[in-house]
């Protein structure tokens, strides 16, 4: 039915799509998984890949972003995952990664020159906010995981109809669910 949610993903998959690349991959913590039963690609950026180990993202890591969403096969969907957000349309410039310019835009340009691949969400965290804002066609998403003072523990279970093209984020914890289409 194009819907990709929790009834379809199980734990063994999560760990195998999202703990385990994570294990593997190289010591700069940026890979991407590719479900391929859903033609989905899930890229996972590190937001604290500077030298010192700040917030920001290296100009190598925007070149393997660049060539990552290139080598998207045609009419697939793309998420890519941050901790820290990367528009000021979610948060403030104070939080956002640096060098986050070059991660949105790999993202545009990508939405310009493969007219058949959709750009389903960039998701990030790091705000203690619930916060989405589509700019330019992609929809910016921050999800909590805890109150700022940490006491209530959050989650979202992302669901993908690709049909509809419609997202809904069934929120565990303090929050309300959300949704918006791609």
């Amino acid at each position: 039915d194009g819907h990709v949610g929790y009834s379809d993903y199980t734990s063994e998959m999560f760990a195998s799509a999202v703990i385990k690349p994570f294990h593997d991959c190289e010591p700069n913590g940026y890979y991407y998984y590719d479900l391929e039963e859903y033609q989905i690609r899930v890229i996972m950026l590190n937001s604290c890949d500077d030298a010192q180990g700040r917030k920001g993202f290296t100009s190598a890591q925007v070149t393997w972003f660049e060539n990552t969403l290139a080598s998207v096969p045609s009419g697939w969907s793309v998420i890519s995952v941050s901790h820290h957000p990367i528009v000021s349309a979610i948060n403030t410039e104070s939080t956002l990664a640096g060098n986050s310019a070059g991660i949105v835009s790999a993202i545009q340009n990508f939405i310009t020159n493969h007219p058949t691949n959709n750009y389903i969400a960039h998701l990030s965290g790091h705000t203690h906010a619930d916060m989405m804002e589509k700019v330019n066609g992609v929809e910016y998403v921050s999800i909590v995981d805890s109150s700022t003072d940490q006491s209530d523990y959050s989650a979202d279970v992302i669901c993908i109809n690709q049909t509809t093209k419609t997202v809904n984020l069934l929120r565990s914890g303090e929050g309300e669910d959300r949704a918006f289409t791609y």
